[in-house]
């Protein structure tokens, strides 16, 4: 697999496809049963590949500061999402495991993550968590709903970390449960909503 022109960024694999991201602003996937090989080109470098669970959306995030959802049959572009910033370094951007909203981090010095509505996307993410001096805090547009990631919201971790320089480039949701691992420079955070409790 040598049809990348510049460095592969990130990559994303389930039973039959390997998907990659690459600095040469393109998309491909290799479907491992047929030996085939189906490439997009997206326009911008790519600093992040996401699944869906049914392998049918691929989520890339680019260094143009947007997120964009890809129908991975057709190509056809079913969504955008925006909001953060991602212009120079590689920033992780992914599905949460229940596929229903998009996380992202930032290189803005505030050290915030946003988390989409998968089917809205748009400009406006719905939660904003956000590591400060004094520890996490986060704002919800949904404070009073049931829904795993406002829950997850709530339960702040606590930790302290300067700004500056720093700013959340790496995220990793749990595979079933609705916690979330961010990291910035030599930190990190877990975000749960099953206890109020977190690491750093």
């Amino acid at each position: 697999m040598h049809e990348a022109k510049d460095s592969v960024n990130c990559l994303a694999v389930n039973k039959w496809q390997i998907v990659t991201g690459s600095v040469d602003r393109c998309i491909r996937i290799y479907d491992i049963r047929k030996g085939q090989l189906t490439e997009d080109f997206v326009g911008f470098p790519i600093t992040s590949i996401s699944l869906s669970i049914d392998a049918q959306c691929v989520l890339v995030g680019c260094q143009d500061s947007t997120i964009r959802l890809f129908d991975a049959l057709t190509g056809d572009l079913l969504n955008k999402f925006s909001g953060h910033k991602n212009t120079t370094y590689r920033v992780d951007s992914t599905l949460m495991n229940y596929d229903a909203h998009v996380v992202s981090g930032s290189e803005d010095s505030d050290l915030s993550v946003l988390i989409w509505d998968l089917v809205r996307g748009g400009t406006e993410a719905l939660i904003c968590l956000s590591h400060s001096l004094n520890g996490p805090a986060f704002s919800a547009r949904l404070t009073n709903s049931t829904e795993p990631v406002s829950g997850l919201a709530r339960a702040a971790a606590s930790a302290s970390a300067s700004a500056g320089s720093l700013f959340v480039h790496s995220i990793s949701p749990h595979p079933k449960e609705c916690r979330l691992l961010t990291a910035a420079g030599d930190y990190i955070w877990l975000w749960s909503s099953e206890t109020e409790e977190s690491t750093t």
